[in-house]
């Protein structure tokens, strides 16, 4: 069997989609020794080769000349369709929704959220309008469809009166250099007394969610606001760097400009240390798919504050403290809570491990392509 698989993602993104693909593509390739796969992907973009070892290359003109808001229809819908009927594969696979899914040719496409459709108001008209026909156009055009989690599959059937049996959860997992990391009192201490500028022991919480639309971070700085403004001392870490997008965010901020600090892009390592390091971990989405911060905040015992979401619920159960993501004062008052919380005991949940993830990843495709070969599910 030739497999197709979509690598837009995986070559032109870092984010979660990347890393939750890249970390089960490995297991794909060795589990199927006797299939070909073949990586569809922008030659303007980076692959990671250590996690493609086995996949057949074949790179794909990324419209570069085109004015951005271009870019990603035109390759979605002419570019990516013309390299398909060149491979002739028997199965694509896309760990999203957004390129053009051929009826004629079985395929997988991932679904890991509803954001455009349940929290439509965050997104201008044009992004919202262009990935909302792409996604109801490839769920009626794929054969079946994997998503991240319990709720979100929950979600797609309701809205799309979609039949459940085929329809897979696949969870994201913690890889295992951060599972595995083990820090020291004093390695906590050397971190952020050389990391901090001006460190003098105020309380430090974490933000790790990016600046997409629905992470909500405005209503988030409005409550830690509420705190500096009553002389509470923390600061506020952010992962990744300082741009033009984060500057403007901050823009109304900037009386508390001392307060934020960015940690720019974090190994593995550091960003396991980083989340041991901090006093507490908040998460302000309006929406998500599943919710990596919560798993990882377990994994470290590290206090952990997020919006009352129902997929936060069936990830972290307990553990987090959770708010009303409208509410400012109450996520002001949470927030207080959780970074004056003590550390708990590391929480590893066996749903979400990389063996248990690699392990239901493989089961279904497997039952996919048994199915596809005639021997069915």
């Amino acid at each position: 069997m030739r497999v197709a698989i979509d690598g837009k993602n995986q070559a032109l993104y870092g984010g979660g989609i990347a890393h939750w693909i890249s970390n089960l593509l490995p297991s794909l390739i060795s589990s199927f020794p006797e299939d070909k796969f073949i990586m569809l992907s922008p030659r303007a973009g980076v692959l990671q080769s250590d996690h493609y070892c086995g996949i057949e290359k074949f790179g794909v003109y990324w419209p570069f000349n085109l004015p951005r808001f271009l870019r990603n229809p035109v390759y979605d819908n002419i570019i990516f369709p013309i390299a398909i009927n060149k491979v002739k594969p028997d199965l694509i696979f896309t760990p999203y929704h957004d390129v053009q899914i051929n009826k004629k040719i079985p395929s997988i496409i991932t679904i890991h959220d509803l954001c455009y459709l349940d929290v439509a108001e965050c997104y201008p008209w044009r992004v919202r309008t262009y990935y909302l026909f792409m996604l109801k156009w490839n769920l009626r055009n794929a054969k079946y469809i994997l998503t991240v989690s319990q709720t979100t599959k929950n979600r797609l059937i309701e809205a799309f009166n979609l039949s459940p049996e085929h329809v897979f959860v696949v969870p994201n997992s913690i890889p295992a250099e951060f599972l595995e990391a083990e820090f020291s009192e004093n390695d906590c201490a050397n971190w952020r007394s050389s990391n901090i500028p001006n460190f003098s022991n105020e309380k430090l919480i974490l933000y790790s969610g990016g600046l997409e639309y629905r992470k909500n971070v405005n209503r988030f700085f409005q409550a830690a606001k509420i705190l500096w403004d009553q002389g509470q001392a923390f600061k506020i870490l952010i992962t990744g760097n300082m741009d033009a997008r984060w500057r403007e965010s901050l823009k109304e901020f900037m009386p508390y400009e001392k307060n934020f600090h960015f940690l720019g892009r974090l190994s593995l390592n550091d960003l396991a240390l980083s989340y041991t390091a901090v006093d507490a971990i908040i998460y302000p989405s309006l929406c998500e798919g599943f919710g990596r911060a919560c798993i990882e905040a377990m994994a470290m015992g590290t206090p952990f504050a997020c919006s009352d979401l129902n997929v936060f619920r069936e990830i972290g159960g307990d553990y987090p403290l959770y708010f009303d993501p409208l509410n400012v004062d109450m996520m002001s008052q949470v927030i207080y809570k959780a970074y004056c919380s003590e550390k708990k005991d590391k929480r590893i949940d066996s749903r979400f491990t990389p063996d248990a993830v690699n392990d239901e990843f493989i089961r279904v495709i497997t039952l996919i392509i048994n199915e596809l070969k005639g021997g069915g599910v």
